[in-house]
């Protein structure tokens, strides 16, 4: 149920007062009613409380409603004043109206005081909204006004001839300059290319969407600031009202992601150095174990050379020259001459075996020179600059990249399964692609080496997948990686060896990245082995044999 309306009732008539309530009362109309009898009982009611409707009579001892109207004015100058009264004649209730009355009703027609109670308070109803949606709009409006002033970016409003119209106070600060040294001047003249933004000005008052843009603005002090633009209309029947331009100042952002890509920059260079020196470390352990074999072998043959007996021909050479006259007698007769002979034949024999041990060290050398400049000869494909792309056989590349990385992996213990019996051409950048499979490699040769077994295995395959992509697997059965250690493998510095810098996984999957592919990690846990599976573009994959 509504709240009451309530009244105040200036009467001094008790009976009247009756009549004039009752019919307020009749129907459905609901009023809290206070009843003032004189002057002091009126302007205390008024001074303690609100109404929402005054009715009074014309004629009171002391008191007029003359007085009382006026009173009300001052009091309460939107609250809805009717008289009611027998005395007041139709000029006076002209007259009063005039004055501000909201109405007159005579006591000898008291039905017509409800309908005129009803429209007096719809009357007041409707100004009351009527106030609360100007002081509602004004508030917006300051807001608005507020909001377009203290905005963190620079706002600025243009007419469609160019000309600045407002302008905000964070554009100004951007800017340098004073208000009225923006306001009314061309907004275009503000930029380091004016024409970019005449031109976005232009196409917005064609109709246009003009997609937020870049740009540079002078400021007074004579610098540039690195700015976007953002550029709506206000239109009114279609006519282009002024263009609403926001500016936001990116001249630090631009200077942070040149530093970040310079530091970017400096951290691929650094990933792809520290992939460089894995493989470099892979060929030197290569080269120092095929370099042992060489140094065995020269030892050996030394320690013939050292201990030969050709000492032992140089006293049989002696004896012979000092029996030169008389040899045949010597051989003949003399019992060390008889022996000359025998020990003749087992000098043969001996520098025969000799010569034997002497030739298979010699071709041991020659093997693991051979072996040492096949190496190098691998790595040489390493060098020089990254980033060109070439036509290279997979299969090539992968036994390239095992030569580097598992030289003398017989010797090593390693049997290396290789499942590439499709060979096809893919065009990549040779350089990165092995930089990761020596790595790749490399750690899983360093994994089974950990493991105490006699079945250390290394597969490597690679298949040409549907999509365009080539996909190369490396699995080993060494000594598997921990589910905490899988989810941070592949993290600048993380590493798991102890004398690792943690470099060269991470350069194998910033250079996967480069090459538009990807890397990741599998294993099953400690001692369960691991499987490292690169897929990347193929870009021009030409088959060259099948099974």
């Amino acid at each position: 149920m509504a709240a009451p309306w309530r009244v105040l009732h200036l009467e001094d008539s008790a009976r009247d007062a009756e009549l004039i309530q009752n019919e307020l009362r009749n129907g459905i109309f609901n009023a809290e009613i206070v009843l003032a009898q004189n002057r002091d009982d009126f302007q205390q009611a008024l001074q303690t409380r609100e109404f929402d409707l005054i009715l009074a009579d014309w004629n009171l001892p002391s008191f007029s409603g003359g007085e009382a109207l006026e009173w009300s004015f001052r009091q309460a100058p939107e609250t809805p004043f009717i008289f009611v009264s027998a005395t007041m004649g139709e000029e006076l209730a002209v007259d009063c109206l005039k004055r501000g009355a909201t109405d007159c009703v005579s006591k000898e027609h008291l039905p017509r005081l409800r309908p005129a109670v009803l429209r007096a308070l719809a009357q007041r109803r409707e100004r009351q909204l009527r106030q609360t949606a100007l002081e509602q709009l004004r508030q917006n409006e300051h807001d608005l006004a507020d909001f377009f002033e203290h905005a963190p970016i620079g706002l600025h409003w243009a007419g469609p001839d160019g000309l600045i119209l407002r302008v905000n106070q964070a554009e100004l600060d951007l800017t340098g300059y004073a208000r009225e040294e923006y306001l009314g001047r061309p907004a275009a003249q503000f930029h380091q290319n004016p024409q970019l933004l005449r031109a976005a000005l232009e196409q917005l008052a064609r109709g246009e969407t003009v997609p937020t843009f870049e740009s540079q603005l002078l400021c007074k002090n004579g610098s540039v600031v690195e700015v976007l633009i953002s550029l709506d209309a206000l239109r009114r029947d279609g006519t282009l009202v002024h263009a609403r331009c926001f500016t936001r100042d990116i001249t630090r952002a631009r200077r942070e992601e040149a530093l970040n890509a310079a530091l970017n920059l400096q951290l691929v260079n650094a990933a792809r150095l520290a992939g460089m020196e894995e493989v470099a470390s892979n060929v030197l352990h290569n080269v120092g174990n095929v370099l042992n074999n060489v140094n065995v072998s020269a030892l050996t043959a030394i320690e013939r050379v050292t201990h030969s007996r050709l000492s032992a021909l140089i006293q049989v050479a002696e004896l012979v020259r000092s029996h030169a006259d008389d040899l045949a007698q010597f051989v003949a007769t003399d019992p060390r001459g008889q022996k000359l002979p025998g020990y003749l034949e087992t000098l043969a024999r001996y520098w025969s075996d000799e010569q034997a041990l002497l030739l298979r060290e010699l071709r041991r050398l020659t093997v693991s020179v051979n072996h040492i400049k096949d190496v190098v000869s691998r790595q040489q494909f390493l060098t020089g600059p990254a980033g060109r792309a070439e036509s290279v056989s997979i299969s090539a590349l992968i036994d390239d990249s095992v030569a580097i990385a598992i030289a003398g992996a017989d010797r090593l213990g390693i049997r290396i399964r290789r499942d590439y019996t499709i060979d096809f051409s893919l065009l990549v950048d040779r350089r990165k692609l092995m930089l990761i499979l020596v790595n790749l490699l490399g750690n899983a040769r360093d994994a089974v080496a950990e493991v105490e077994s006699k079945n250390r295995q290394i597969a490597v395959r690679s298949e040409l997948l549907p999509e365009g992509h080539v996909r190369v697997e490396v699995q080993d059965n060494g000594a598997g990686i921990s589910a905490e250690n899988l989810s941070r493998i592949f993290d600048r510095g993380f590493t798991t060896k102890k004398d690792g810098h943690g470099f060269g996984l991470h350069s194998s999957a910033l250079a996967a990245r480069e090459l538009g592919g990807s890397i990741e990690a599998q294993s099953e846990g400690p001692g369960r082995g691991a499987r490292f599976t690169v897929i990347i573009p193929l870009a021009q994959g030409i088959r060259k044999d099948g099974p």
